[in-house]
């Protein structure tokens, strides 16, 4: 509203919930309402067009961008408790950091992250004291932040939690949806299976694969993703593998043995598990319609 018809002062100071956006006080000169360049070359440019028709046509514009708002405030609700919620986020802003004394409030609500809020402001007050270029944009900004590290460890591992999962939050149905049509592509008919552990290992694998520019057979993996590759990975494993009865109840009737033996390293355990497998189809009356044989 502000390069539109609104006095940019006014908009400045006062809450946009509380905006009079229908007074013609904090309306700006007829000559200044915004109607685009093209638009606004060709009333300057055309002499033939007589004062009062563009007055006419400027205050036509004007009630339209009235409307517009009255339309947007109706249906805007601009007193809901998220919205409040939305207007705490301004701490995301690298201008506004050094204004903000605290983020206990806006870290009390996200309770299923359990932050410890006097340790979360600590980082916060020593982060506003970081030789840091706080014009920054704001993704390159948080980046920095969280590649502040001192002995591999990050600096500020409170702060970069937070303001990931506040990233995080959809501004649209749009990137959710696609986000589906990714899901859809991978857990099909014949991978119905994948765990959400595996499915969502897949879709960060191929965000970060994007954002690297790189594809699964050019790119370098870091030392610090192949640390991660360690006996703790093999947790969901052995509980897969060792509940069969579990398994066979949820797979039904026609599964890939292959899929219950992915991850396993030992060759040895990896056979005895097929064995395992196609004898507990048997039992069960399952058909195997395909299975990968190991051998050591």
């Amino acid at each position: 509203m502000e390069v539109f018809y609104i006095k940019p002062e006014y908009l400045r100071l006062n809450d946009i919930s509380k905006i009079q956006y229908r007074n013609p006080i904090n309306f700006l000169p007829s000559e200044k309402v915004y109607l685009r360049g093209t638009c606004s070359v060709a009333l300057e440019n055309n002499h033939s067009i007589p004062k009062a028709a563009q007055e006419q046509f400027r205050n036509n514009c004007l009630n339209f961008y009235i409307e517009c708002c009255h339309q947007i405030f109706k249906r805007f609700p601009f007193n809901s408790p998220n919205v409040h919620l939305l207007k705490s986020l301004s701490f995301l802003n690298p201008n506004q950091i050094k204004d903000i004394s605290s983020i206990a409030s806006i870290s009390s609500k996200f309770p299923k992250l359990n932050f410890n809020l006097n340790a979360i402001d600590r980082e916060w007050r020593q982060l506003r004291n970081e030789n840091l270029n706080f014009n920054d944009e704001m993704i390159e900004f948080w980046k920095t932040v969280k590649g502040i590290k001192i002995n591999n460890e990050e600096v500020y591992p409170l702060i970069n939690t937070l303001v990931s999962h506040v990233l995080l939050l959809p501004q649209s149905s749009a990137c959710v949806e696609r986000l589906f049509s990714c899901i859809n592509l991978n857990k099909t008919k014949t991978r119905n299976r994948l765990s959400t552990e595996t499915l969502t290992g897949i879709l960060l694998s191929k965000n970060f694969l994007n954002r690297q520019n790189k594809n699964c057979f050019n790119f370098d993996i870091p030392k610090d993703i192949m640390d991660k590759f360690n006996a703790n990975m093999q947790g969901p494993i052995n509980c897969e593998k060792n509940d069969f009865v579990n398994a066979a109840r949820i797979n039904k009737r026609d599964f890939y043995v292959h899929d219950f033996l992915t991850g396993d390293t030992d060759l040895v355990e990896t056979a005895q598990l097929q064995d395992d497998m196609i004898n507990l189809c048997k039992r069960g009356g399952f058909s195997v319609r395909k299975w990968w044989v190991f051998q050591s």
